[in-house]
């Protein structure tokens, strides 16, 4: 899957509890991003600018909040925690390794941690490099000013690599406990385990024997892999495709319908351009077809090679 940052991305097995995303790998909330439920990973969690978690977060590896960032309940890591300024924790925040804060950091309850607590304070290391600058400048060395600045935007760009298996929630998207807002598109990894409804800005993708426990609007195309459920209604803008074994406990609306014979619809079916069935035979047959043009392609690329070699 080619990484969109605009899309919900669930990894396989997401579990949305009554109040709680459980998951592996890392958690990354995008800015200003809104979850009703709390967090929980065998990973990481990253926290954007304005974020906001209304439920306990819990983490195995490191958890990182950028500035303004609002947790409801507690915070729990067994490695480091970093919390931007102005962050604020209304519940417990325990840690087994190191604390680093910034300015105005607040922990409404107890703060437990193993390691070294460290409180950054910025400003007067601002104050320091501006005269610095200020003093290179009036000696007329402004390559040397240059340089420094230079090598300071160097050290902001300092990357973070992710796992391998994350959850993203884009920048401005809401997860709610009765209705999700995302600002793009939603990719489900298979056998998870979503609640809610959801409004998708984006396509649509519900990997193999997910369920979804609510209704599904979605402003592009629809798709649902082998043995999923969606128990509500189905809306959206474009294709929807059903696939084998899949059951919609609801009406489903869109422009054009493609669904397999062993799938099932509870309620009505709508679709401006019509619905075409497809069985399961169809599909092997095309799989077969597709691995051999495939084998042939392969078959001549390799010929070409010994030719050129």
């Amino acid at each position: 899957m080619a990484f969109d940052k605009r899309a919900l991305v669930l990894p396989a097995g997401t579990r949305f509890e009554e109040r709680t995303v459980v998951g592996k790998g890392d958690f990354i909330l995008g800015n200003h991003v809104r979850s009703e439920f709390g967090l929980s990973t065998d990973g990481r969690i990253f926290g954007g600018q304005g974020a906001e978690v209304q439920g306990d977060v819990t983490a195995e590896g490191e958890v990182r909040f950028d500035q303004s960032t609002h947790i409801e309940g507690n915070v729990t890591s067994r490695s480091n925690v970093y919390l931007g300024e102005r962050c604020f924790i209304k519940g417990d925040l325990s840690l087994e390794g190191d604390l680093d804060v910034g300015d105005d950091v607040r922990i409404g309850g107890q703060l437990k941690a193993k390691g070294w607590v460290n409180k950054r304070n910025p400003i007067p290391l601002v104050v320091y490099i501006l005269l610095y600058l200020l003093e290179l400048l009036r000696l007329g060395k402004s390559e040397e000013v240059d340089n420094i600045l230079k090598e300071l935007e160097e050290a902001d760009d300092v990357e973070i690599a992710v796992d391998e298996v994350f959850l993203f929630i884009p920048d401005g998207s809401t997860l709610g406990l009765q209705k999700s807002e995302i600002k793009g598109g939603l990719h489900a990894g298979e056998d998870c385990r979503i609640l809610g409804n959801f409004h998708v800005k984006g396509d649509g993708y519900v990997g193999d024997r997910c369920t979804l426990y609510g209704a599904l609007r979605v402003d592009g195309d629809l798709e649902l892999r082998p043995d999923s459920e969606v128990q509500g209604s189905i809306k959206a803008t474009g294709k929807v495709t059903v696939g084998e074994g899949c059951n919609v406990l609801g009406d489903l609306e869109a422009d054009t319908v493609e669904m397999y014979q062993s799938a099932t619809v509870d309620g009505k079916i709508v679709a401006e351009h019509g619905v075409k069935f497809r069985t399961e035979a169809q599909e092997r047959v095309k799989k077969a077809a597709q691995e051999k043009a495939d084998e042939v392609q392969q078959g001549k690329a390799a010929d070409l090679v010994d030719l050129l070699g």
